[in-house]
């Protein structure tokens, strides 16, 4: 009896060790837990990291020619305003990932990216869109719908223009353009696939998995990208406009695809809303890479309690314009940060 005791004792012990352990993971300060600053000079992309504890790190810098990045984003979300996906379960049965769980998700995980984005109900977004300065802002959906409010299915729609004249648009749920939401019910659109990238250009078999690595543009590993859900995404087979595939392939659909669209972008991630989808889209937002984007160098290490230097190496055009994207944890990412340059000049 005092033998068990004892085991009783110790996995009380255990028990209480590992759950403290877990509250520390999460309710620590990650921004005086970790640091991160870069530079840019002729030489290369410098950079310096720090951490209060042992942490891996990894450095992707990207050519993004003439692509600006947004200083602005915004997540589209209305409680208001049916969603054509509801009630999507995970894999695991465990937890329901509806519309308002996951949009909780990915505003924690884009705020541990250094990205405060705003949420917007119906009538915000119309005026949003309708307030100009397209260039520097990017609009998340993942209601697998966009509201009345800016879209009904033609191509004079407030949205489209937005996007047209430099938006930028994180899709992820469902078939981009192929239904309108409203606060009675989801309406269906005709011929929504000629308003974007033309017909064809959208999965809507029952294709949903892809398991061929897009490795020729290196962004797959560099980024610690694990999405390889195809249902939804975009067919860059029947793409006529510059674009980037990354993530997985089946040969024609990728897990997450970067197309140009007039003077803005739509980046399509395919799958419904599950945990390595939204790992993935706030994974390529905080990156900055866009359609043009090139893979010019990288670098990883590991840091403990400490700081940690270095630069990867690369000629640098002063016309163009760069990204250094900097974070921690790999797949399991903690804290992260992007800086922008135009040539050696920041911004």
């Amino acid at each position: 009896m005092r033998h068990d005791r004892y085991i009783l004792i110790a996995s009380v012990l255990i028990v209480a060790v590992i759950l403290a352990g877990e509250a520390y993971i999460y309710t620590f300060d990650r921004d005086s837990t970790y640091s991160a600053s870069s530079s840019m000079s002729d030489s290369g992309a410098g950079y310096r990291v720090g951490s209060g504890i042992s942490s891996i790190y990894d450095v992707v810098v990207s050519y993004n020619g003439d692509f600006s990045a947004a200083k602005e984003y915004y997540v589209y979300y209305d409680d208001n305003y049916a969603d054509v996906i509801e009630d999507v379960w995970h894999a695991t049965g465990g937890k329901e990932l509806n519309q308002e769980y996951y949009v909780s998700q990915m505003l924690c995980q884009l705020e541990n990216r250094g990205i405060c984005a705003k949420v917007l109900n119906a009538s915000e977004l119309r005026d949003m869109v309708l307030s100009g300065g397209e260039r520097f802002k990017a609009l998340i959906v993942v209601s697998g719908a966009f509201p009345d409010t800016v879209y009904s299915g033609n191509a004079a729609d407030p949205i489209i223009q937005w996007i047209d004249a430099g938006g930028k648009l994180y899709w992820a749920g469902n078939l981009l353009g192929a239904y309108v939401s409203t606060v009675n019910g989801v309406v269906s659109v005709d011929g929504y696939e000629v308003l974007f990238f033309g017909p064809g250009s959208l999965n809507s078999s029952d294709t949903e998995k892809a398991y061929g690595e897009i490795s020729d543009n290196g962004y797959l590993h560099a980024l610690s990208l694990m999405n390889n859900s195809i249902r939804y995404s975009l067919n860059a087979d029947v793409l006529s406009v510059p674009h980037l595939m990354v993530g997985y392939s089946d040969g024609s659909y990728a897990s997450a695809v970067l197309a140009q669209y007039g003077s803005g972008m739509i980046c399509v991630v395919g799958g419904d809303y599950s945990n390595n989808q939204r790992a993935d889209l706030v994974q390529i937002v905080a990156s900055h890479i866009c359609y043009s984007s090139v893979l010019v160098g990288s670098d990883s290490g590991e840091v403990t309690r400490g700081t940690e230097t270095g630069i990867v190496p690369m000629a640098v055009d002063n016309s163009a314009r760069y990204s250094v994207y900097i974070y921690f944890g790999g797949y399991y990412l903690e804290y992260a940060r992007c800086f922008d340059y135009k040539g050696m000049s920041s911004g």
